[in-house]
């Protein structure tokens, strides 16, 4: 995941560092830290088997999410942006018994089966557009580019810690407080496809297009 944010990132900055050379334009940078909540919204392809350490749906992967932000503003308008999140939660089993029992209703929960534990680290690289504002004032802007997401903990331990590779699509928005610092607010979808597998055993799986929402705040401290 790494790698592949860091090209990601290397191509979108530099490209708009090209142009802003150029152009002779002045660079704005802005470093932020966001507090958010991690809310998968997709949906999982029934699998032939249905394993305790998996989630029933990705639902159960919600949680409050960490991270960061690095925008570089090459005008009034582009800019460029990575950022980084990682959210950890926990989850236990609910869905049908593993002898196979047809069950009818709400699927039970086996409260013999523990919680799995589940953390969720994702890395974007987008450009940017501001679409109204200045930096004395508030400032909305809509993003779009790449993103990786990596499932890890025990639930995933046994796969790879697989990381799925997909598009970013979002907007932020900035309020000025004081001197260089401002309070964000802002909402980043990541729409990926996702495909857990065991090589061993081929009918224990988790696939499905999943799109995560990222709702997040922050403050930001920026300087030309």
């Amino acid at each position: 995941m790494t790698n592949f944010v860091r090209c990601c990132a290397l191509v979108v900055v530099g490209a708009i560092l090209g142009v802003a050379r150029d152009a002779g334009a002045q660079m704005k940078v802005e470093v932020s830290a966001t507090l958010g909540y991690y809310s998968p919204m997709g949906s999982f392809t029934p699998a032939e088997q249905s394993p305790t350490f998996l989630p029933s749906n990705p639902g159960a992967l919600s949680g409050a999410a960490l991270g960061g932000e690095l925008r570089v503003w090459m005008s009034s308008r582009i800019g460029a942006q990575v950022g980084a999140t990682t959210t950890s939660t926990s989850f236990r089993y609910e869905g049908p018994m593993l002898d196979g029992a047809s069950v009818g209703g709400p699927l039970p929960i086996d409260e013999s089966v523990g919680p799995s534990q589940v953390r969720i680290s994702s890395a974007t690289a987008q450009i940017l557009y501001q679409v109204i504002g200045s930096p004395a004032t508030a400032r909305l802007w809509l993003s779009a580019g790449g993103a990786a997401v990596r499932h890890g903990g025990s639930a995933y331990v046994r796969f790879g810690n697989p990381v799925d590779y997909g598009g970013a699509l979002g907007f932020g928005s900035a309020f000025h407080i004081k001197g260089p610092l401002s309070a964000e607010l802002g909402l980043t979808t990541l729409i990926y496809r996702m495909n857990v597998t065991d090589p061993n055993e081929p009918g224990l799986n988790e696939r499905g297009t999943q799109v995560d929402a990222l709702f997040h705040t922050g403050v930001s401290y920026g300087w030309h």
